[in-house]
């Protein structure tokens, strides 16, 4: 990943959680894991949330083509041999180093007084919010419309996911925490702000602060049911965009300072922020258009790679969407815009190198019917002179997440 190859990347994604697996499902588990180090579970624990975020993004990133098998082979037959998921198999790792019995959502107290203290319930929280992906998946899964091709099933497939009962009442008590955590962190990152800029803690609480709005605002499925829900987070959007302006300029800032860094590819990856694909994710969900395309720009200026995260193929498909943006409002109620808009979803394929994209378009031919279409574009060159192809749709189902989530297919 250093280098840029994420095949060799996957590849060691792939080694690493299949040995982690084995680490945790064994007969002797507890031995293998108390011989690792004095103090196991911690070291276990960061690895582990390290591993955590690269598997998520391995999902969407195939080491070939659309049904041409599992990006994580080793990881995937494990998985079936101890009759395990992924998702169970992510929650597993969030439980290796356990916050103190003291610290959780429930105990979130009203003021933090130090970075550490609102870092310990932040990490708590976030392994609570862990169970999202598995909740989701398990709606999918028990979906008899997720196969279908018919628009209309497709449409309540997607309101009964993003309105399940059970998905609402996890997102609301994560909303309550979260509210909590904002309330009590607030004070202190306004202290913070004031002092130094250059400072450790200053740099920390601008990347604390990303991280907790990463969640709030990106980690909230029941909110992008409807257009109006998704309207009115637009200050949440603008506040992440403000902050994470601030990061980067921070990120340059240090790289003028230090020109031999700014060429270590070291120093160009993280295997943990998640800043690029939540800037992707703003520019294909927000609702405001100008919030949308700075978000676009800021990704286009992006200076690094996280994990196996490709820039330019985000930025790629953020740009295609602008195109699919603009064709799709020029008909049609926010609501009825807001449904095709759903339809939307994208593969990277060849370990990141070719973009997949399914849409909604209007098809003359069929006079005016808007029809689910494919297209697919190499990214191996500058962004500029990327070409998209329309091809037939593939897979085994209407919808890829079929394919690439529910554990069934």
């Amino acid at each position: 990943m250093l280098r840029g190859n994420r095949r060799a990347g996957l590849d060691h994604v792939n080694h690493g959680l299949a040995l982690l697996l084995s680490l945790l499902t064994d007969e002797d588990a507890s031995r293998q894991v108390a011989s690792v180090a004095p103090n196991p579970k911690q070291l276990l624990g960061t690895i582990a949330d390290v591993f955590a975020h690269l598997a998520s993004q391995a999902r969407t990133i195939l080491r070939g083509r659309v049904g041409h098998g599992p990006s994580l082979p080793n990881l995937a037959k494990g998985l079936k041999q101890k009759k395990q998921t992924m998702d169970s198999f992510l929650v597993l790792l969030s439980d290796l180093a356990p916050a103190p019995a003291t610290i959780s959502i429930d105990t979130i107290p009203d003021v933090f007084n130090t970075l550490d203290e609102f870092g310990q319930y932040w990490a708590a929280t976030r392994r609570h919010h862990t169970a999202l992906t598995k909740i989701m998946t398990d709606v999918m899964n028990d979906a008899d419309t997720i196969s279908t091709n018919n628009e209309e099933s497709i449409n309540k497939f997607y309101a009964e996911l993003l309105g399940n009962k059970r998905l609402r009442d996890f997102c609301d008590t994560s909303r309550k925490a979260t509210h909590k955590l904002d309330t009590a962190f607030r004070p202190l990152f306004n202290k913070v702000l004031m002092g130094d800029p250059s400072s450790p803690d200053y740099i920390r609480a601008v990347h604390l602060r990303l991280q907790f709005l990463g969640m709030v605002v990106f980690e909230d499925p029941p909110q992008y049911l409807q257009v109006a829900a998704l309207e009115a987070r637009t200050p949440l959007f603008r506040e992440y965009l403000t902050l994470a302006s601030l990061a980067l300029r921070m990120l340059f800032q240090q790289r003028d300072n230090d020109k031999a860094a700014a060429v270590n590819p070291a120093h160009q990856l993280s295997l943990q922020c998640g800043l690029a694909w939540n800037l992707f994710i703003m520019a294909l969900f927000c609702r405001d258009p100008p919030t949308r395309d700075e978000a676009l720009h800021l990704l286009r200026d992006y200076p690094g790679h996280d994990g196996l995260w490709d820039t330019r193929a985000l930025h790629a498909l953020a740009l295609k969407n602008r195109d699919v943006e603009r064709a799709n409002c020029a008909e049609g109620t926010p609501d009825e815009q807001w449904r095709r808009l759903w339809r939307r979803e994208f593969v990277f394929e060849d370990a990141g190198e070719r973009v997949v994209l399914r849409f909604m378009a209007k098809d003359e031919e069929k006079g005016g019917e808007w029809t689910l279409v494919e297209e697919a574009a190499e990214v191996r060159t500058r962004v500029e002179d990327v070409r998209w192809v329309r091809q037939p749709l593939r897979g085994q189902s209407w919808l890829l997440m079929a394919d690439l989530y529910a554990d069934k297919f």
